[in-house]
């Protein structure tokens, strides 16, 4: 057989066989005993479950569209970046896209790109000429494939692409100040075509219970109506990398332990769970993800020599499933395995009694849409805190949130949650205290608060917080000042408490998805993700740090605390001392 043929039989069967074009024309960088060598591209299992995805999406004739929710060192990108460089190698005029979440993180991925361009058989060269530009490369029959940083959502308009990947998706939002990083996907998304012959990848570890990324797994995981995304989520459980050597003793003990566990003998599984050197987290996780010994081994070992026990930051880089990577990933001061074991709680048994748009004056709760949400009814002698969020009540902006906390159960009985401006929230406000047995009412002082504090006083509702009992001013006097030195701070740190403890017991799911969103950022604010919102986080965190400053419920008593100064400017209003001012309110002993 001549050479001109035999090349043309090894070029045809790269451009049909990925996996042979890849092991003869592909080099990456191996470590191989204490050095790095350039080895051949074979495929892991991970990769090869990713190819065979694709290649079962492009039988079907259907767009492939992907969603890769990484562990760490599993290959993601390295084979993503193979497969489009084939896509380009082969097919005339394609146009690939890859955008990563930072400069560094381009630079990275346009060396391994760079390493399969220079490392290709020569013939394979000279059949198909490119040249590097930049962070690209483009090929003499009109291919050209790019490396691009997140930026402007502007940055993608009139382009059309028809390979793109997008790099550590659920990062994006950190560079982000004037958008968000649902607005950056996007307009990325916009410039591929959703028709057979198009790739799009999204790949990222996770950062947190929020997001772009997030919803769009979690869309691909439920199959929700409309999605065209598979999801893929690879464990450190199924990586050969990750296990000791395996142990007969340990597997003797681990299934005893199994056998226990199945008979419900408490005693013996965590007898045996001890000698094979579980703490109660692996003993459990164990068994809810079948790990054998030498995996739980790996697991702890790695736990204390790398990450020096932190188990949070050893699930964000090792999860087991895609509800741990989500979870552990969050820097967030609320913890986020409470707040989702409860979220699992009320989906199985939701917690509304009943729901409606607002209150009447006579306290009938009017039928539309699920603004109030109702999850206990109120009981006689409790002790309720009303506490507000106000925002200005405009499209597409913050929240007003109304929380009612039961002070003797510790129960979240109530929840308003609606865009409405200050006057109709103060007015929701008094009947929702009024019905829940005078309920002291805490309204927060800042922005747009300080219009429904007003609206409170006007209209004579007597048990209204009181900041300074010292105050003329009732700017000054009445209302939660949330921006005060340190009492963000304190009243988040009461929240977290009640959730870490459990000593609350929370019945909103909008709560809690808020919850599931709130961070520390970068400057060390603890606020929502950019594009997400924290109102019923912060009114549920006044009503529970004000709890804490009042005396026991169940003996408290509201009482008048202090004679009217003279220079008040309520010593000239129409008022009943002994029952109360209606513009200095009630607070307890």
């Amino acid at each position: 057989m001549s050479e001109s043929r035999k090349f043309r039989d090894f070029w045809e069967r790269c451009k049909y066989d990925r996996r042979f074009y890849f092991q003869n024309c592909l080099r990456i960088r191996t470590l191989v005993g204490d050095s790095y060598r350039l080895s051949p591209l074979h495929l892991n299992a991970e990769q090869e479950e990713l190819l065979c995805l694709i290649e079962d999406m492009e039988s079907r004739k259907k767009p492939v569209r992907i969603i890769d929710l990484k562990s760490r060192q599993v290959g993601g990108t390295t084979f993503f970046k193979a497969l489009g460089h084939h896509h380009c190698q082969f097919k005339k005029q394609a146009n690939a896209m890859c955008i990563a979440h930072l400069s560094d993180s381009t630079k990275e991925i346009f060396h391994i790109i760079k390493r399969y361009q220079e490392n290709l058989p020569e013939a394979i060269q000279l059949v198909a000429p490119a040249k590097m530009i930049g962070n690209s490369i483009r090929w003499k029959h009109g291919a050209r494939y790019q490396i691009q940083t997140q930026g402007s959502t502007d940055a993608a308009r009139g382009s059309t692409w028809d390979f793109l990947h997008l790099s550590e998706v659920a990062l994006w939002h950190k560079r982000r100040r004037t958008t968000t990083d649902e607005d950056a996907l996007q307009a990325q998304l916009a410039a591929v075509a959703d028709v057979p012959g198009t790739y799009v990848f999204m790949e990222s570890t996770a950062n947190g219970a929020s997001g772009a990324f997030y919803k769009r797994f979690w869309q691909a995981y439920k199959d929700e109506p409309g999605n065209i995304y598979k999801h893929v989520f690879f464990g450190w459980q199924d990586h050969d990398r990750y296990r000791l050597p395996e142990d007969i003793t340990d597997s003797a003990l681990d299934k005893r332990m199994r056998e226990a566990h199945a008979k419900g003998d408490e005693m013996l599984f965590w007898r045996l769970a001890t000698e094979l050197g579980y703490d109660e987290i692996w003993a459990k996780r164990a068994m809810e993800f079948q790990l054998p010994p030498h995996r739980v081994k790996w697991a702890i070992q790695t736990l204390r020599t790398k990450f020096s026990g932190d188990i949070t930051r050893f699930d964000t880089e090792y999860p087991l499933s895609p509800q741990v990577a989500f979870t552990s990933s969050a820097k967030s001061p609320l913890d986020q395995s409470k707040v989702q074991e409860r979220i699992s709680e009320l989906s199985e048994n939701p917690s509304v009694l009943r729901s409606g748009e607002s209150f009447d004056s006579e306290f009938i709760l009017h039928p539309g849409r699920d603004d109030w949400q109702i999850y206990q009814e109120p009981e006689p002698r409790h002790q309720y805190i009303v506490s507000v969020d106000t925002a200005h009540g405009v499209e597409d902006g913050d929240f007003s949130c109304i929380q009612v906390l039961d002070r003797i159960g510790r129960v979240q009985v109530a929840e308003y949650y609606s865009r409405t401006p200050p006057n109709i929230v103060a007015e929701q406000a008094r009947l929702v205290a009024t019905f829940y047995n005078n309920a002291v009412l805490v309204p927060e002082v800042d922005g747009p608060g300080i219009a429904v504090i007003k609206e409170l006083l006007d209209s004579g509702y007597v048990n209204l917080w009181v900041r300074s009992i010292t105050a003329t001013n009732w700017t000054q006097r009445f209302g939660f000042r949330t921006q005060a030195k340190d009492m963000r701070d304190g009243i988040i740190a009461a929240l977290a408490k009640a959730i870490r403890l459990g000593t609350h017991t929370f019945n909103s799911t909008r709560l809690l998805n808020e919850c599931k969103v709130f961070i520390e950022n970068s400057n060390g604010r603890c606020e929502s993700m950019p594009g997400e919102h924290d109102d019923a986080v912060m009114a549920i965190a006044i009503a529970i740090y004000v709890d804490s400053t009042l005396e026991d419920a169940a003996i408290s008593e509201p009482v008048n605390k202090e004679v009217i100064a003279r220079d008040s400017v309520a010593i000239f209003l129409d008022a009943d001392i002994e029952r109360g001012d209606p513009h200095l309110g009630v607070w307890w002993k």
